[in-house]
């Protein structure tokens, strides 16, 4: 599927959202808005580098994942040089390939940044300015390349990246249902020193077409004020809401808090499923949350705990038109330690 057909295809969709949307903007009259995961039909997108930062191979764990995936699943892969000759029998499939001189990163679902469209119906990429404090220290040392690297598949995906957006904002800091509402990590507050809640809020406004902000509250265990495991939109008007970790006075007091927020301030139309921890999971952390969602399509990690099969039909209750991907978690653990299937690949 090309870049002049994906746009073509989810055109009448964005058009048919910004209206939506547009019918309770504020008088702002932003330039875009952003498109949510399940309004896109592109390919899942996977960081193809020859090694981490750290100097581990992570070749063999995204074959494993590739591997995992159905058939009919579009896979692109995205790095400084296309697999070898003899890596292609193990990937088993036809990919597309994306050449970025400088994919020195695995988040690539942090540095890719955000779809979005224009008020005309065309998909472009917008990217905030990523706070420095919220990326792994280790890929620190990367920063200008990973910016660059982000750049330019936005650019091989869309034909145009705007950056940045200017406030410091973490991708997994947020969630939103494509129709201007939006919820936020309050970790974003102190990361924009020097702008007041009111400033963030019209900038969010004006600038990606969001009318309704939440700042939700994350706990003292998630030091980069990630929500990607806590809260997530997966429609328009669902919301999975992950119970808290277990054993942790933080995230049950978070998690009584959030609810209360929610019960307050969020539309009454939006319903919320709650999503059990998985008690097996080699991490305290992990979350069926960090799953991968677009079109008709959620991947999520399965951690052989006694949740999942639950947790899988929780899912397809709640998406009854969407086909469900399970994929084991356990061999994730290379790629990213917090077992996060969101930060290594994306769909676009």
């Amino acid at each position: 599927m090309n870049k002049q057909y994906l746009q073509i295809l989810v055109a009448v969709v964005l058009l048919t959202g910004w209206t939506q949307a547009s019918e309770t903007q504020t008088e702002l009259a932003p330039e875009i808005r952003l498109v949510a995961p399940w309004e896109l039909a592109g390919p899942l997108v996977m960081v193809w580098p020859e090694r981490l930062s750290g100097g581990r191979r992570m070749i063999p764990d995204t074959l494993e994942l590739i591997q995992h995936l159905p058939e009919d699943i579009d896979v692109a892969l995205a790095g400084e040089r296309p697999p070898r000759i003899d890596w292609v029998p193990e990937i088993g499939r036809d990919t597309r390939y994306l050449p970025i001189t400088t994919a020195r990163t695995r988040d690539v679902g942090v540095w890719a940044g955000l779809p979005a469209a224009t008020a005309e119906g065309r998909l472009i990429n917008v990217r905030f300015d990523i706070p420095t404090q919220s990326i792994d220290r280790r890929e620190r040392s990367n920063l200008r390349d990973n910016h660059e690297a982000a750049r330019q598949l936005g650019r091989l995906l869309y034909g145009e990246s705007r950056d940045e957006i200017p406030l410091r904002i973490n991708p997994l800091q947020l969630t939103h249902n494509g129709r201007g509402i939006a919820l936020l990590s309050n970790r974003v507050i102190s990361e924009n020193e020097g702008l007041s809640l009111t400033e963030i809020r019209n900038r969010l406004k004006s600038q990606v077409g969001l009318h309704t902000i939440l700042f939700v509250p994350v706990p003292a265990s998630e030091p980069r004020g990630f929500i990607d495991g806590y809260l997530r939109f997966v429609g328009t008007d669902t919301l999975l809401i992950s119970e808290p970790i277990p054993h942790d006075s933080d995230s049950r007091e978070q998690h009584r808090d959030l609810l209360n927020l929610l019960e307050q301030e969020l539309d009454s139309d939006i319903q919320w499923i709650r999503i059990p921890r998985p008690s097996g999971a080699p991490q305290p952390g992990a979350s069926y949350l960090h799953l991968i969602q677009a079109g008709n399509t959620l991947i999520t990690p399965q951690f052989q705990s006694p949740e999942d099969q639950p947790t899988l039909s929780l899912l397809r209750r709640a998406l009854p038109e969407a086909e469900v991907v399970p994929v084991r978690a356990e061999w994730l653990a290379d790629l990213t330690p917090d077992l996060r299937l969101n930060r290594i690949a994306i769909w676009q």
